[in-house]
Parts: structure tokens; sequence; C-alpha cells
């Protein structure tokens, strides 16, 4: 296992509203307790906790749907190679076992993809998972992205030493659910801007309005920071600032090891609702690198990696290489619902 980063815990004060509905706690409307919540989810390593502070309905709407559907799929590589798990998780393992990373096929099977078989562990699998990098918010550009995903680069994370693979090395094959994704990834900010009192510098009910599916413009609200970000000694960081006039919150996921953040867009610095005007001209850019296919409302990205692109003894691998082009995804299959 690497040797893994970790956040400084932190534990804000008490809450007196549940997050996401704003309601005062009542036992006879909320019949079990309110829960603490996790800013980063514990199950990638999150400590910065708000103590009792989302009712039962909401902890369903938000962690128990497309947070966990992330935790699994996007972030299941990084937080099994750091080794990183939430306490109920551990003591759950005890009986049932651990997660286990994805199995992967031999060979270069980007095109004619085989089925995977063959399960390797440790540091006889790869080292290195990927993290999405998106267009910035449209908020923030002044250009509508409303409720789809048009592009997308990959950013591949180097998480430490890999083994020497098989000649030919080895093909993993992945599901990145963007919505799911940037869902996530806004749940985040958001609680981030509660417990830092940004609601009393901006409405909070636009993306309220988005975390309850009452609008669907997910790339409105969220993107990727055009410039990278300085590693930092923590795993996570999060931070915030005005820009544009906007409230913004920045993620830095996994920031000991890349430099790609993300940006949410909180709402207006003077308290008034956010829009935007305008229209997105995009030109169809080449796409080099992994094979990727669309499935469902997720694109699988299936990536061979041999000696030469992984970080070994003998050959060193430049982490945060952006690995694509910018890929523009067909207009009949770019990612859009709220499910």
């Amino acid at each position: 296992m690497n040797q893994v980063s970790s956040m400084t815990p932190k534990v804000y004060d008490q809450q007196t509203l549940c997050l996401y509905c704003r309601e005062l706690f009542d036992e006879k409307k909320h019949p079990q307790p309110f829960s603490d919540e996790h800013i980063v989810p514990e199950g990638i390593g999150g400590t910065h906790v708000l103590p009792n502070a989302v009712c039962p309905s909401c902890r369903t709407l938000t962690s128990n749907t497309y947070e966990v559907r992330t935790i699994r799929s996007t972030f299941q590589i990084p937080r099994i190679i750091l080794g990183v798990r939430r306490k109920k998780q551990r003591q759950r393992n005890k009986k049932r076992g651990s997660p286990s990373l994805p199995m992967v096929a031999l060979g270069n099977n980007t095109v004619s993809i085989a089925e995977p078989d063959l399960t390797v562990t440790g540091r006889d699998f790869p080292q290195l998972f990927h993290l999405p990098k998106f267009d910035r918010a449209g908020f923030y550009t002044g250009i509508p992205n409303d409720d789809i995903c048009t592009s997308f680069r990959v950013v591949l994370v180097d998480l430490g030493v890999t083994n020497k693979l098989p000649a030919g090395g080895v093909t993993v094959s992945i599901k990145i659910d963007f919505f799911e994704f940037a869902m996530t990834l806004i749940k985040m900010a958001y609680s981030y801007a509660l417990a830092n009192n940004l609601h009393l510098q901006t409405d909070i009910n636009d993306i309220r309005d988005l975390i309850f599916g009452n609008r669907t413009d997910v790339f409105n609200f969220f993107g990727s920071f055009e410039s990278d970000s300085d590693k930092t000694s923590e795993l996570h960081t999060l931070s915030h600032s005005v820009l544009k006039g906007l409230v913004i919150v920045k993620l830095h996921l996994f920031s000991a090891y890349t430099k790609q953040s993300y940006m949410v867009v909180i709402g207006k610095s003077n308290q008034g609702p956010i829009s935007v005007s305008g229209s997105s001209k995009m030109k169809l850019p080449a796409f080099s690198g992994n094979r990727i296919a669309l499935v469902d409302n997720a694109v699988k990205l299936n990536t061979n990696y041999d000696n030469t692109h992984v970080r070994n003894p003998n050959e060193m691998f430049r982490a945060n290489e952006i690995i694509s082009d910018k890929m523009l995804l067909p207009k009949k299959n770019r990612i859009l619902s709220y499910k």
C-alpha cells in the first residue's frame, strides 16, 4: 500500500438547520436524528465534519444516490490504492471482505476489447487513475452549458510505484458518469459553503434547486479550472473566492497527487440570482490517447498501461499528464439527465 496523505481533521460548529432543506429538527417530523455531514466524503478520506447537519430524507437524496455511486466508480481505484476506508466500512469489510480493484485484460485491448478476466492486486495493478477535466462553469464564462456535458479531457494521476507489467501491459476499463461526478462535487462545495457561512454572502437558492432536482443545468455551476493548482501536503483541499462577482468554491481533490482542480459556482456575491446568456460555439477537435465508448449516461474508458506509461523504479512517469485532447461528444450521446 502506498503512503497516503490525509486531511487535517476539522469539526465545524453544530448546525441548527438541515443543510439542504433548511428545516429545524422536529422529533415528530424527524423520528430519526440528524446525521453528521462530511464535506468531502469519508469514503475518500474526508475528515471535515458538520455535526448533526442532515435530516434522514435529505441524506437519502444526496449521499445515498450519486455520491455513493461516484465513490464506487470514479474514486474506487484511488481509494483502494491509497487504503482509504470509512470507519463503518472497515467494520463491514471484516465480515464481507474489502472492495476490490477492477479486473484487467492482458495486452492492449483498447480497440478490440477483451473481457477483463485477470485479478491483480497491490503494486501489480497500475498505480494510476483518471480524473475528468471539463470546460469552466457556464456561469463563470457567460456561455451556457445547460444540462449537458459536451466535452471533456482525461487527466492521469500518478499515485506511486508500479511493479513491472507483463509484455504488452494490461488494459483497465473504467466507467465515468459525468453527471454523478459533477453532482458529488457540487454537494461537497455546497456543504463547504454553508460550513463557512458563505450563505451570508450569496443567495444559495439556485444551487439548492439544482441539488433537489428542480433545475438541471449542472455544467453552468460546475467545471474545471483552466490552470493547474499547486500540489499540497493534504489529501484534499477546499477553498473559496469571489471571481467575476461570483462566490466560487475550489475543490482540489487528491491534491497531494494532482494539480487538477474543480470550480463550483455557489451564487452571485451581491445576493442576486445568477443567469447566463449567449451561445456556445465549439468545433470538433481531434481526439487521441485512449479508446472510449459511450455507455448509458457515462463514458467507458479503456486504457492500456505498459512499462512506458507507469511509474516504476527504472522509468519515471510524469504525473498529472493530460492523456487526451479535448473530446466533443456527439449530440445524440451527450451526457444529460437528472434521475
